[in-house]
């Protein structure tokens, strides 16, 4: 989730400013601080902007293509991963819609887009959770142990979600005339490592869970079920590693935007990139079938 502040500076300015001030605050503890700083120029800004639009992009024609494999009716179970993914997708086009008015956030706004910004990124994350803890439960089988771990994930990651959202808020300067959005250091703190624990968690299931197809010869379809899993939470795990080094780490402010702007971007892509995942299992299944009985479709 993009958050316009590292823990080390938790107070600062919410979709930067173009061109103008924010505020910081190197403290940790929960208080708002003053003093100045240089916002992000437009070139920075108009970087953020077409990682904005791409992310929008994605997520749109990922919610058009869904659709029309529901109403295609190609496959009866599909209809429990489209919703999650129709869910996610919307979810991060009002983020980023929210993010992008966070640019031009006045006193009379600063709060009411600070907070929906957060709202719209904590579903958007959340979200993505969810459809990372399904997958992983399919690929496991539907095990019960596997199944109590994700109940209590996903519950420990809404808690984090919500104290997050009643603490951290937007809040407006008037001596620097800038909206900063105020990140709550250690619900920021929580939330990142929730999601880091569940990526962790996915990981090392599908590892396990497809431990088997690794090593032995189990057809295609195992292959390519053991390569979607594994390299996705895999990747996942990575950037979120490195979303909570930045955050520990780093205060310079278009890094951490431009880190959750990878963060957002890899998301995206892991979800939607479930359409090409379908097919090529479905690939996979064919040329199996025609392994076993000698064919070969033409």
């Amino acid at each position: 989730m993009t958050r316009l502040a590292s823990f080390s500076n938790s107070n600062s300015s919410n979709g930067a400013y173009c061109n103008g001030n924010s505020s910081s605050n190197h403290s940790l503890e929960p208080d708002i601080g003053g003093g100045g700083g240089s916002g992000l120029s437009m070139p920075q800004c108009a970087l953020l902007s077409i990682i904005v639009g791409l992310v929008i992009e994605i997520s749109f024609t990922g919610i058009i293509t869904i659709t029309l494999r529901v109403l295609r009716k190609e496959s009866r179970n599909f209809w429990k991963m489209a919703c999650l993914m129709v869910f996610f997708n919307v979810w991060c086009i009002v983020y980023m819609v929210f993010f992008t008015l966070s640019y031009f956030a006045v006193e009379e706004n600063c709060v009411l887009i600070n907070s929906s910004s957060n709202v719209s990124a904590h579903l958007f994350c959340v979200s993505y959770d969810a459809f990372m803890l399904f997958k992983t439960y399919a690929v496991c089988k539907r095990n019960k142990i596997v199944l109590a771990c994700i109940v209590l994930l996903l519950a420990n990651r809404a808690v984090w979600s919500i104290w997050d959202i009643a603490k951290s808020t937007g809040v407006y300067d008037a001596e620097t005339d800038v909206c900063a959005y105020y990140q709550y250091p250690l619900s920021g703190f929580g939330y990142n490592t929730a999601d880091l624990i569940i990526d962790a968690f996915c990981t090392i299931v599908s590892i396990v869970a497809n431990w088997a197809y690794l090593f032995t010869s189990f057809g295609q379809l195992g292959e390519v079920i053991a390569k979607e899993n594994i390299l996705r939470s895999i990747l996942i795990l990575a950037v979120n590693s490195f979303i909570l080094y930045v955050n520990l780490r780093v205060e310079d402010l278009m890094t951490i935007l431009m880190a959750y702007m990878i963060q957002s971007y890899t998301y995206t892509r892991a979800v939607n990139a479930e359409l090409f995942w379908v097919e090529e299992r479905r690939s996979a299944m064919q040329h199996s079938a025609d392994a076993g009985t000698g064919c070969e479709r033409k």
